[in-house]
Parts: structure tokens; sequence; C-alpha cells
């Protein structure tokens, strides 16, 4: 009789996760009615290895599993999102409120065109924004420079995924690459690729001290990433 089989016992198995409700929408809380199965596959199968029918979650040093409109994904970044600080934001109300001539007070009338610094989203028409200049990088370097930027004139709140890519952002934008002394270094434009994959390759470079991510088109501020 032949003996059975036995996996070894350094053998990493792979968990195959599958979501039965993907209607989530891109809700951060799972609703009751939400139902995740997992299944181990079979490695040992008579007859030869099944093929896996589910995406497989690889195995990294550093991951965390991040639940998405689309199910589980992995998050192995080593960078963070660095918003516009709420004080400069609120700064900018006080300053439109008073009318101060280079506050402007405007009112989103298209989707994908007014983004808020502060919450990184894009703006929903009929929503009210302010339009003021931001010097991204401060005075007295070669690459100093001060351009316009919108937030919402009511508060809101600041992006606080900041171990993730914000999803408004994902295309459109321009990677500028800086040193300590805020002089850029390199810069790639985000077309049909993943922004994550361009700013790692981006920070590789050890003289790189932060990324800006700016339209790629206007060229205006977006927000900062910061090496971890």
């Amino acid at each position: 009789m032949k003996a059975p089989f036995r996996v070894p016992a350094n053998t990493r198995i792979p968990l195959i996760v599958e979501t039965l409700n993907r209607g989530l929408r891109g809700s951060r809380q799972i609703s009751s009615k939400s139902k995740i199965k997992f299944r181990v596959s079979n490695f040992a199968r008579v007859g030869g290895h099944r093929p896996l029918q589910w995406n497989s979650v690889p195995e990294f040093r550093r991951c965390e599993a991040a639940l998405t409109a689309y199910g589980f994904v992995m998050k192995n970044s080593n960078f963070g999102i660095v918003p516009l600080a709420t004080e400069v934001a609120a700064t900018a109300r006080r300053a439109a409120a008073s009318g101060a001539p280079d506050h402007a007070m405007v009112v989103a009338d298209s989707p994908g065109g007014f983004p808020c610094r502060h919450c990184l989203r894009y703006a929903q028409s009929g929503e009210r924004m302010i339009l003021f200049p931001y010097a991204a990088i401060p005075a007295g370097h070669p690459y100093s420079e001060s351009g316009p930027i919108f937030v919402h004139a009511e508060p809101c709140e600041r992006y606080r995924a900041t171990d993730e890519y914000p999803a408004d952002f994902r295309k459109g934008r321009v990677m500028r690459a800086y040193n300590s002394n805020y002089d850029m270094i390199d810069a790639e434009v985000v077309n049909g690729s993943a922004p994550e994959a361009i700013i790692e390759k981006l920070l590789q470079k050890p003289e790189i001290a932060f990324v800006d991510a700016r339209s790629v088109t206007h060229g205006c501020y977006t927000f900062r990433i910061q090496r971890l």
C-alpha cells in the first residue's frame, strides 16, 4: 500500500479569498449581508495540481490587506500621502470670508475639474470652492513657485487614508521628485500606469526626499508624497 501523501512542514499554502457580495460601492465598511468565503487551494489533489480559480494573495515581508470596492488587495508601499494641512485650508476660508482679493469663491460646475487639496476628492457640481495661491516649494530656492489650488468652502475632513493613493487622482497627474534642497531631480507622467509603481521607482533614488503630484495639464500642485 502506498504511503499517504504529506505536505512538507515548511510548505506555504496560499489563502484564496473570494468576495461573495461585491456591492460595496467604495464603502470602507462591510454590510451585514456581505460574506467573505475563504478557500484553501488543494495542492495534493490526485491526478495533478488543480489550477487556482480565484486570485491568490501573494506573500510579502510587509503586507496589509485592504478592502476596496473590488474585494481584497494587498498593499506594500514605502510612502505616505500628505494632504494640505487643515490649518492652511482654514486660513484660506477665513481669508475668502474677509474678502481677500486673491481668495476667490467659485462654484463647481463640472465633475473632475475642482480638486480639493484637503480631502483629496473632486468637488461635486454645485459645491462651493475657494481658489487661492499656494507655495508648495518655499521661497528662496530655484524651483520656488506659487500656484492656484482649490479647497472646499465648507469644512471637509482631511484625507486620512495616507497609506493609499487617492482614487480620484489615478490619472492626469505628473510626479515631480525633489531632493532635500527642493531641487527637482526627476519627473514622470502617470498616463495609464499605476501611480504607486512610479512613486516607488522614484523613491528608490536615495537623493530624492519627496515627490509632488501635480496636474499634468495645468501643473497645479495636488499633494505631497513622502518616504516612510
